[in-house]
């Protein structure tokens, strides 16, 4: 039996192969727990042009508030990190379908890997 040592967490990892913002790519996933999506973690995998991504969490259909990352442009390199950290709608049921969209104005076909956390 394991006893319960303090807030659970799990990290999902989420390959957002396009940040083109112009394409408005739709990655989604579902819950694999309930609890309440706390963070959200982007490392990009190569550098932006032209401007600013943004991707957007959502849990059926609603957007997280404050769950939007923007991937600034300027002096971005593989590797940078950016951080969202959602304060409203954002608690999950296990199995609920939840997405993070892309939008802005990078016109870059470069990936991230996005890790959403859900505290439960």
């Amino acid at each position: 039996m394991r006893a319960t040592l303090g807030v659970n967490k799990i990290h999902l990892p989420i390959h957002v192969a396009n940040l083109v913002g112009g394409d408005a790519a739709v990655y989604r996933f579902t819950a694999p727990v309930a609890g309440t999506i706390t963070k959200l973690t982007s490392i990009l995998e190569g550098a932006l042009t032209v401007g600013n991504s943004t991707v957007t969490g959502s849990i059926g259909g609603t957007d997280i508030t404050n769950g939007a990352l923007t991937i600034t442009q300027a002096s971005s390199a593989a590797g940078d990190i950016d951080t969202a950290t959602p304060t409203a709608a954002n608690t999950v049921t296990a199995g609920q379908a939840c997405a993070l969209t892309v939008g802005g104005t990078n016109t870059a076909s470069v990936s991230a890997m996005v890790m959403v956390e859900i505290t439960f």
